[in-house]
């Protein structure tokens, strides 16, 4: 078994792998300086079949952020836990709760690192991918959580149960507004994404229309834009009814005007909403953990938002 640990500063990097050898008497220790270093060790250790149990990442590596090279190392070892190491005392993190969840600060002790590790191991035994609850946050009166999850097959959750979905095109619309994080989609990109053409239909994009909605024009339009237009604006409505029984307000979590259609992430009261990807893009080390190499595996029109990780982390 390997414990990794990545810092760009030596005196750090060698006070971090003398804790992890005290924590972790039995592993392989390895320290790196660089994100390159790191990723061309863990690309030979899955080679040879072996096991990275956790990788302690500078949150801001010279030259990469720690986020990025986390992503790298799960896309290659999917199961190795990620810790990150912060010397930046107002970082928001510890989205569970606990603010020691997946975070040390430096300079650590061995106390800190024993105490991550324990509260990680926990926190993902319990709730290995966003399907339960986070804490509630009585102070802001949110009672309800909807959770939704893309790493792996696309879902949402309540009370740890997926949400009834009034059809399978509904769902699919969700997974591609999530997908957009909040930039509104055009009724065509979504057609393009739900009904994609293909070189045995004429209109693909009409196949989930009624024979009325087909045989109607609107104002010179073609057909199929009114027709697309109609069946979009079902869609979302059958997607609001469905979040709606999460929270009476859940609804307004979609944004839909006469021709686009987004996700929003604005506050509602008594509502809470945690999404994987959007957690993770924020940093959380939770959401990182929950990542095991999978991005949305169903839809061919999703690739990990790699771009989105932030820099200056």
């Amino acid at each position: 078994m390997y414990v990794i640990a990545a810092d760009d500063e030596p005196l750090i990097l060698n006070s971090m792998t003398r804790l992890l050898h005290a924590v972790f008497p039995d592993a392989q220790v390895r320290g790196f300086g660089t994100a390159q270093e790191v990723e061309s060790f863990a690309r030979e250790a899955v080679a040879s079949c072996a096991n990275i149990a956790y990788a302690f990442l500078d949150l801001r590596l010279r030259g990469e952020n720690g986020l990025r090279l986390a992503k790298a190392i799960k896309d290659i070892s999917p199961h190795t836990k990620i810790v990150f190491s912060t010397a930046y005392a107002d970082y928001s993190f510890g989205l569970r709760g606990d603010s020691n969840t997946g975070f040390v600060m430096k300079p650590a002790t061995e106390g800190d690192i024993r105490d991550c590790v324990a509260v990680l191991d926990d926190v993902l035994r319990r709730e290995p991918s966003y399907r339960g609850e986070f804490p509630t946050d009585a102070a802001n009166g949110r009672h309800e959580q909807l959770m939704i999850r893309t790493f792996g097959d696309f879902e949402a959750f309540h009370h740890h149960e997926p949400l009834p979905w009034e059809s399978q095109e509904a769902k699919d619309l969700l997974a591609l507004l999530i997908h957009a994080r909040t930039a509104p989609l055009t009724d065509t990109r979504i057609a393009d994404a739900l009904w994609p053409v293909d070189a045995d239909s004429t209109d693909a994009r009409d196949a989930g229309a009624t024979r009325m909605e087909r045989q109607s024009g609107y104002a010179g339009r073609p057909k199929h834009a009114f027709a697309l237009s109609l069946r979009i604006r079902g869609l979302v409505k059958s997607l609001r009814r469905t979040l709606q029984t999460v929270h009476p307000q859940a609804g307004k979590l979609i944004c839909h005007s006469h021709n686009t259609t987004s996700v929003s992430t604005d506050p509602i009261d008594g509502l809470t909403v945690h999404c994987d990807l959007f957690d993770m893009l924020h940093g959380s080390a939770y959401a990182v953990n929950t990542y095991y190499g999978e991005y949305l595996p169903a839809y061919p029109w999703a690739s990990f938002p790699i771009a989105d990780l932030d820099p200056d982390l």
